[in-house]
């Protein structure tokens, strides 16, 4: 495996072993707050998810288009598997896009229900 090879594998792994126990925390910091009422923190996560969902799918378009590029240029002869393997960091970012962004969703729906049993009150 050639250098350029190696080094998006190891892109990959950094994505995913960063973005993984982040978005846990952020389920657990979720939980907490909608246990205890907080609005305001509720909507902060909730936006910083839609930032998380935009920059995934934003790199995930930018990777495929890289790999459409490498593919065309004389780059994929000296590294003929990076082509591929920017499609695989393509396809985790979309997933992580659609992760953050059925967090959004859970968010969403939690959010209203908080504000529902405050306007109860």
């Amino acid at each position: 495996m050639d250098f350029l090879s190696t080094m998006m594998l190891v892109l990959i792994a950094l994505l995913i072993s960063l973005s993984l126990p982040r978005i846990y925390a952020d389920w657990l910091s979720l939980q907490n707050h909608f246990v205890e009422g907080e609005v305001e923190q509720l909507r902060a996560l909730l936006s910083l998810k839609k930032l998380g969902m935009q920059r995934h799918f934003g790199l995930a378009v930018l990777a495929i288009v890289m790999a459409k590029v490498i593919e065309g240029s004389s780059l994929a002869e000296g590294a003929p598997q990076l082509s591929q393997i920017t499609a695989v960091y393509a396809c985790i970012s979309l997933m992580l896009a659609s992760v953050e962004s059925l967090f959004a969703q859970k968010i969403t729906a939690q959010l209203s229900t908080v504000q529902e049993t405050e306007d109860r009150y």
